[in-house]
């Protein structure tokens, strides 16, 4: 068992999803995650075009793969927490992820209050029970899951539920490394890039913010974590402190994380 990497598409969000995977294998990854997201300017699908379409959002996928040598490792999914259709739309990814042979499917949260998003990624856990898929929910700041402890009590408490630790949304809201000790027996996946205190400093270039990425893959190691580090810069932002070109910044992360994986 060894840790793995992959990247975000999310950088390479204006290129067609084929290329942007081609883009990945140029850079070295041989895995990407594929954000699924209700908001069209983070990803390439969103779903409500899997409900709608899944025999489109399949094949998209499916050429995007077969013509870059790139598979999906993760597919991450942010529904509309408000629209009556959500249930659906995660039900539609569920079965695409069947269909794509993905093992595991990470959800945003919504909720602030941590009774209610329990309940929802509950129902949601029955969709992917179901399937034989892991359910990961994201440290971030939608939802309550940025606070680390309610992040341990969401997982601790609900049987089955892993955390997609953002180790960069964590620290851009003012969590310090020690009190993201407790969460790492529950990671299912992780997402790394460097940031700093405040949330606008949640992306900075490999080396110029306080994420301590030697922390996180030995706290990962201790705990005998096998899954995949994805490296997860998430492109130029509007509100980012400091802009960046993030694909040397991918080149680097990806670097220093095999040095400190090997």
């Amino acid at each position: 068992m060894s840790i793995g990497l992959s990247c975000s598409t999310i950088p390479f969000q204006s290129l067609p999803l084929g290329s942007a995977l081609r883009r990945l294998r140029e850079l070295g990854f041989t895995r990407a995650d594929l954000p699924i997201f209700t908001f069209r300017d983070w990803c390439h699908i969103t779903p409500e075009d899997v409900r709608k379409d899944p025999a489109m959002a399949l094949g998209l996928i499916d050429t995007a793969v077969a013509t870059s040598g790139v598979e999906i490792g993760m597919l991450l999914v942010s529904t509309n927490g408000d629209s009556n259709q959500e249930r659906g739309d995660f039900e539609a990814v569920c079965n695409l992820a069947v269909r794509l042979g993905v093992k595991a499917i990470t959800a945003n949260p919504w909720m602030p209050d941590e009774w209610i998003e329990r309940n929802r990624l509950k129902d949601f856990m029955h969709m992917t029970n179901e399937r034989k898929l892991t359910l990961c929910v994201e440290t971030h700041e939608i939802g309550c899951t940025v606070d680390p402890e309610a992040a341990y009590r969401l997982v601790s408490e609900t049987p089955g539920l892993k955390l997609t630790m953002d180790v960069a949304n964590l620290l851009s809201h003012g969590f310090p490394p020690v009190t993201w000790i407790p969460l790492f027996p529950y990671v299912g996946h992780c997402h790394i890039r460097d940031g700093g205190h405040t949330p606008d400093t949640r992306q900075l270039p490999w080396g110029a913010g306080e994420m301590d990425a030697a922390f996180v893959v030995s706290a990962l190691k201790r705990v005998k974590y096998d899954g995949l580090i994805s490296v997860d810069y998430i492109g130029p932002r509007a509100e980012d402190s400091v802009k960046f070109d993030p694909v040397p910044e991918i080149i680097k992360a990806k670097e220093a994380l095999e040095k400190l994986i090997a």
